[in-house]
């Protein structure tokens, strides 16, 4: 008769336990990782997109005004007065994050040959509860806050 190995019941049971209680803890700190990480990208992306065009502005690169519409998910780069009277658009997508701001209006507009900004205040990125800020003021001055 021919015996066979195999592990038995317990020793399943047990390794299975020891992996379950290995994730409950790996898990979380696994999302939270990509969470910050989230955030962090879309703080880059709008923070990059204000300097951007505030410097086309300052130059007064192709002799317009730019700027930058602020949405729930999306950063939109404009050239013109406004967003309304935009003539031309990129948009950029905040993926995994959400904005707001505590601007007046949702763009912010850079003047010719002006690093000041149409708007100040600071806008909150968040991602899965983990917030970072892009903070604007009157000077122009642009800040990350973690």
């Amino acid at each position: 008769m021919k015996q066979y190995r195999a592990f038995t019941l317990i020793e399943i049971l047990l390794a299975m336990a020891i992996v379950t209680s290995i994730s409950v803890f790996a898990v979380p700190t696994a999302l939270s990782s990509v969470f910050r990480a989230n955030s962090d990208s879309a703080a880059e992306i709008v923070s990059s997109s204000l300097f951007t065009q505030q410097q086309n502005a300052y130059t007064g690169y192709q002799g317009s005004n730019y700027g930058v519409y602020l949405t729930n998910s999306t950063v939109i780069l404009y050239t013109g007065n406004s967003y309304a009277q935009a003539t031309s658009t990129r948009v950029l997508n905040l993926s995994g994050s959400v904005l707001s701001h505590t601007l007046s209006g949702s763009d912010i507009n850079f003047s010719i040959n002006s690093l000041s900004p149409s708007d100040t205040g600071t806008i909150y990125l968040s991602s899965g509860g983990i917030s970072t800020q892009v903070i604007i003021n009157q000077a122009g001055n642009i800040y990350i806050q973690k």
